[in-house]
């Protein structure tokens, strides 16, 4: 998160407590996710997830109970490894507004991302008072497997693969960096949506 490829996000970490290094608890999304939302290491995932928990986040639930309306926008495929009802909860129970942009072609990603953004500030325009006492939470798959941005939005980061062979027995020093900034442009693009709802 560098000046550079995400400027919202590097100005919001400097005008807020943050952490100068951090590490990441998962390396999957649903590793990750239950870590987020469940305070828990992990490897505690699976353990949660066999006990076919049915209740959501603990922290989420501790909010409803505080009086903040849980709100989501989604392009995410929550439904991953059931993590729809390990974050919210069997039916959503613990969420007052889930709303879901799925990306099939020809909607990408990218697409799908946007529109959240769009849902969200249209919901804020009719409700007002929705600016205050909420969670408001956000999956974007932009960054995501294989990297997008809108057609018609230009790239910063050049040159680019135009796909992710990952598959390939060797990769060049060319390819792999072309990989990057394809990377590293989703990033600059999801940047953009977060700037949006500073």
């Amino acid at each position: 998160i560098t000046q550079e490829i995400a400027p919202h996000l590097f100005q919001f970490k400097q005008d807020h407590n943050h952490f100068d290094l951090a590490f990441s608890n998962g390396n999957g999304s649903h590793h990750s996710w239950f870590s987020i939302f469940h305070s828990q290491p992990a490897y505690q995932w699976h353990h949660v997830q066999k006990q076919n928990w049915k209740m959501g986040s603990p922290a989420l639930q501790r909010l409803k109970q505080l009086g903040y309306q849980i709100r989501v926008y989604s392009s995410a495929q929550l439904n991953y490894y059931g993590m729809e009802k390990l974050l919210f909860g069997e039916n959503q129970s613990i969420v007052d507004s889930f709303q879901n942009f799925p990306h099939n072609y020809p909607i990408s990603a990218a697409d799908a991302d946007a529109q959240t953004v769009d849902a969200f500030q249209k919901d804020l325009l009719a409700h007002p008072e929705l600016k205050e006492g909420q969670c408001v939470i956000f999956f974007w798959d932009s960054t995501h497997f294989d990297y997008s941005w809108p057609k018609d939005w230009t790239p910063k980061f050049t040159p680019i693969s135009p796909t992710i062979a990952y598959f390939h027995l060797f990769q060049s020093a060319t390819q792999i960096e072309q990989i990057k900034n394809r990377y590293r442009n989703a990033v600059f693009y999801v940047d953009s949506l977060f700037g949006k709802l500073e």
